[in-house]
């Protein structure tokens, strides 16, 4: 019972906590591509 309640508590926080970070990755990613896109012009 105790495992259940972990897997059913601990797999959302994961799958919130990745795709932050996710998120925050793609963010730098293109905050670098439109940084190097935008500098000749």
């Amino acid at each position: 019972m105790v495992v259940m309640v972990m897997m059913t508590v601990v797999m959302p926080a994961m799958a919130v906590i990745v795709a932050g970070v996710v998120i925050v990755i793609v963010m730098i990613v293109s905050r670098r591509r439109l940084v190097q896109w935008a500098a000749p012009g």
